[in-house]
C-alpha cells in the first residue's frame, strides 16, 4: 500500500473527467523560436506548463547522438549486459530478450551532455520559467527507445518519482532525432500541471496514468526536429508510444528546480513506495548550481 501522504496528495484531484476541465492547446500556444524573451518563455510556461523552443540547442544534438549511440553500442557488443549506466528490462515488443530502455546518469559519461545541459541558452529559458536560482538534478538521462518496438511510456507525470516540497522541478527535454508517430513522438497535455498531483498504477514502463482513463491519445504529439527543447513541469502529463521505425529514438532529459527545493518524498518507481517521506541524506542532497545561487 501507498503511505498516506500520497493518497491525502490525489484525492482532492480525484475526477471523473479531470482533463474536462482544461482549455483546449495546439502546439502553437505552447511554442516559440530560440530567440524567445524571457518574458514570452515565462508566460508560457506559466499558463501551460510546458514549452517547445524550436532549434535552441540545434548545433548540439549531433554530439550528443553520437555520444548516446555510444553507449548503446557498448551495451550491445555486451550482449545487452547493463553497461554505461543502462537499465535494460525485458525485450517486450522488440521481440528480444532485452532492450535499452535508459541510461542514467549520462554526464559522467559524455561531456557533450553535460554541455547541453549547462548551455547558456538552455538556462536562459529555464531562469524564465522557475526563477534566477537553479540547480541541477541528477546527472542527467538518456531515454533511448529501440528500434523495432521499443519501449513505450504511458501517459504519466514525473512528480511521483521525485516529489518534491515547492514543485519547481522540471525537465528539459532535448530531441536528437527527428520525431513521428512511428518512432515514438513526445506527447503531452498542455494545462495538465493545474490538476495536481494524480493518481498513478504500475505498468511495465514504471509508474503511469491509469490507461482507461488516460490514452495516449487524449494528450497532444509535438513533433520536433533535431536541437528541438520540450521543457514541462513535473505534473505537467506526457508519454510516449512505441518505436516501430527502423532507427532508436534517443532523447536527452535534463531536469532542474529552484536552488534550495528539496526531495519531499523517497524517490518511488512503484506505487508501494509512493508517499514514503524522504530521509535526511535525501532532503538535503546537493547538485550544482548553474544559475544564482544557494547560500544560507
Amino acid at each position: 500500500m501507498p503511505e498516506q501522504a500520497y493518497l491525502d496528495a490525489i484525492a482532492a484531484n480525484c475526477k471523473e473527467d479531470p482533463l474536462g476541465s482544461l482549455p483546449p492547446a495546439t502546439v502553437a500556444d505552447i511554442e516559440l523560436p530560440a530567440d524567445g524573451t524571457p518574458e514570452a518563455i515565462s508566460a508560457v510556461y506559466e499558463k501551460w506548463g510546458c514549452c517547445v523552443m524550436r532549434g535552441l540547442l540545434s548545433d548540439r544534438a549531433a554530439d550528443v547522438l553520437a555520444d548516446a549511440e555510444a553507449m548503446a553500442a557498448g551495451v550491445r557488443d555486451a550482449g545487452y549486459e547493463s553497461r554505461n549506466n543502462a537499465y535494460v528490462p525485458a525485450g517486450g515488443a522488440t521481440g528480444h530478450e532485452k532492450q535499452i530502455m535508459l541510461f542514467c546518469p549520462t554526464y559522467t559519461l559524455a561531456a557533450s551532455h553535460f554541455l547541453a545541459a549547462t548551455d547558456p541558452r538552455l538556462l536562459d529559458a529555464v531562469e524564465a520559467m522557475i526563477g534566477p536560482n537553479v540547480e541541477m538534478y541528477g546527472n542527467g538521462m538518456c531515454m533511448y527507445k529501440e528500434p523495432g518496438g521499443g519501449m513505450e511510456k504511458a501517459l504519466h507525470q514525473d512528480a511521483p518519482y521525485f516529489y518534491h516540497r515547492d514543485h519547481s522541478f522540471m525537465t528539459a527535454f532535448l530531441h536528437l532525432v527527428e520525431t513521428t508517430d512511428e518512432n515514438g513522438v513526445l506527447h503531452a497535455i498542455p494545462g495538465s500541471f493545474k490538476l495536481g498531483l494524480l493518481e498513478h498504477i504500475d505498468t511495465p514502463s514504471h509508474l503511469a496514468l491509469p490507461p482507461g482513463q488516460f490514452p495516449l491519445d487524449c494528450a497532444m504529439p509535438i513533433y520536433a526536429q533535431p536541437g528541438d527543447v520540450v521543457f514541462f513541469n513535473y505534473l505537467t502529463v506526457h508519454g510516449s508510444g512505441l518505436n516501430l521505425s527502423e532507427k532508436a529514438r534517443p532523447a536527452l532529459c535534463m531536469q532542474y528546480r529552484k536552488a534550495g527545493d528539496s526531495l519531499a518524498w523517497h524517490c518511488a518507481t512503484t506505487v508501494d513506495n509512493l508517499g514514503l517521506p524522504a530521509n535526511e541524506e535525501e532532503r538535503t542532497r546537493s547538485f550544482a548550481v548553474v544559475r544564482g545561487r544557494k547560500i544560507t
